[in-house]
């Protein structure tokens, strides 16, 4: 597991006087140890094994770990040099029992919340930085971010995040998913460094960049407040809506593994790793939380109240459509329009060899084509990948807008909606 701060913290350490860069480590420290408390007590709390064998029968029992076990392996620069304070952190599959006995542990609850658990050390981390050290704090897409901290010099020292997104672009990726694809496709290997001599010319290039520390001295607030806007319960609220929200941008159905990774997330800057792991606790209370019941994998859904309301009213919605019965295209008018569009296909349709080919519909592509023509308002055609559902539906389209209608296409990908 990694635990890896903000860029922005990072350059703010790699700038700050030796009493600073101790507490920032202090705080960087302390946050993991919050996260691997929260993965602790809430993630693998029925994780450890306990087997027996009683007349033959093997029973296998899960138990809450007293302690788990971890080795940190902190680092302070990025792959290409730049400032990166991070920690790799080894969970072994070994814990203890609470009557003080070891077993093995399962961990795959661990690897289903990582992002929830990196999210909960950025947020003890956030919260340590703003109330103890006196920095502002903002939100940063699913990260957080020292709000003082000029973009430029984050650029500047960003050498790593600019190789991985030249190879996303050149290959056309987008998204979360791509994005550690190519981190792993251009990573390098890690030089031995002499960190004292990185970071004097860490400090030479921030100088030279109008970043110094009495930058970071204005940075701070002259008085550190606990004080709050809001109470716990009413940020927790919030932090709930936004995930929600957040989640039904994305899917209409989601597991608590996903729940948990967006309220962790929007829970960067509001609240600390053990208001999180409060507020998340009874998590099925959650105003406007609907659960769904087991899927096929055996993992539990959800969706939102509004979610919910919004299919029912789809197929409130599809079933009033299927009853009122349009004027459909006559069978005649169909065969006409269908030799037509073949006609269009066949234009530009050369083979391999450079031969003029037929380009016709086939009998259940004319069959589907002529179902979507045919009298009612709502049609559903239903066909396999590589069927032919795009070609079939481009002669529907020529038969409506050859009828006078104005036909608008919609699909869940860019590429299927050209």
């Amino acid at each position: 597991m990694l635990f890896r701060s903000p860029k922005s913290v990072s350059l703010v350490y790699a700038r700050a006087d030796d009493d600073l860069r101790s507490k920032i480590l202090d705080a960087h420290d302390r946050s993991i140890e919050a996260a691997l408390g929260h993965l602790e007590r809430y993630t693998l709390d029925q994780s450890v094994r306990r087997v027996s064998s009683e007349n033959g029968i093997r029973t296998v029992k899960r138990e809450a770990p007293r302690n788990i076990i971890a080795a940190k392996f902190q680092h302070r620069s990025s792959r290409e040099m730049d400032p990166q304070l991070h920690t790799h952190t080894l969970i072994l599959n070994l814990a203890e029992r609470l009557d003080g006995s070891f077993g093995g542990i399962d961990v795959n609850q661990g690897y289903k919340e990582a992002k929830a658990i990196g999210a909960i050390y950025r947020s003890e981390l956030a919260s340590i930085l703003e109330k103890e050290l006196g920095f502002s704090v903002e939100r940063d897409r699913e990260f957080f971010r020292l709000s003082d901290v000029p973009y430029t010099v984050e650029k500047e020292f960003s050498k790593r995040r600019m190789q991985i997104e030249e190879a996303m672009e050149k290959r056309g990726w987008q998204g979360r998913e791509a994005s550690e694809k190519a981190a792993l496709l251009t990573r390098g290997t890690k030089p031995n460094v002499d960190n004292d001599a990185l970071l004097s010319v860490w400090q030479i290039q921030m100088d030279r960049l109008g970043f110094d520390r009495d930058d970071i001295e204005k940075m701070q607030k002259k008085e550190l407040s606990n004080n709050r806007d809001r109470s716990i319960s009413g940020l927790v609220e919030e932090v709930v809506e936004k995930a929600l929200i957040d989640l039904g941008m994305r899917a209409s159905t989601f597991t608590k593994e996903g729940l948990k990774t967006k309220f962790c997330e929007h829970a960067q800057t509001r609240l600390s790793a053990s208001e999180i792991g409060a507020g998340f606790e009874n998590f099925r209370e959650f105003k406007n939380l609907v659960a769904l019941g087991v899927d096929k994998s055996g993992r539990e859904r959800f969706t939102t109240v509004q979610i919910r309301q919004l299919e029912e009213g789809m197929v409130k919605d599809a079933k009033e459509l299927g009853q009122n019965k349009s004027q459909g295209m006559s069978k005649k008018k169909q065969q006409e329009y269908f030799r037509e569009y073949e006609l269009f296909r066949e234009k530009d349709y050369f083979n391999q060899f450079g031969q003029k080919r037929e380009f016709s519909l086939q009998a259940d592509q004319k069959k589907a084509a002529s179902h979507a023509l045919s009298s009612g308002q709502l049609k559903i055609i239903d066909g396999v990948a590589g069927g032919g559902k795009s070609f079939t539906v481009g002669a529907v389209k020529l038969a409506f807008e050859a009828e006078g209608y104005r036909v608008r296409g919609m699909a869940p990908t860019g590429k299927a909606a050209e």
